[in-house]
């Protein structure tokens, strides 16, 4: 088991489904979002902030942005 624990296990399942902010996302007018990841990042894939970029661009009922900002190096990188 993970850190979070895994899928393979129901109750383990139900509960990253309860937090996993991937699957709230709905259609509303969300606030415009900046979602900021790094390419080295050790505890999310890059991709998982590309998806979840998406899928909140493709729910925007406001007429604002939802941005992701993908850093080349570790997360100091994501500082100004």
């Amino acid at each position: 088991t993970g850190t979070y624990g895994t899928v393979q296990k129901p109750d383990e399942f139900d509960a990253l489904i309860a937090y996993s902010p991937l699957y709230h996302v709905v259609p509303a007018n969300y606030p415009a979002v900046m979602i900021l990841t790094s390419h080295r990042n050790q505890e999310v894939v890059p991709a998982h902030a590309y998806k979840f970029a998406a899928v909140l661009q493709s729910n925007q009922r406001a007429q604002l942005p939802v941005l992701l900002r993908i850093a080349q190096g570790g997360a100091a990188a994501l500082l100004p």
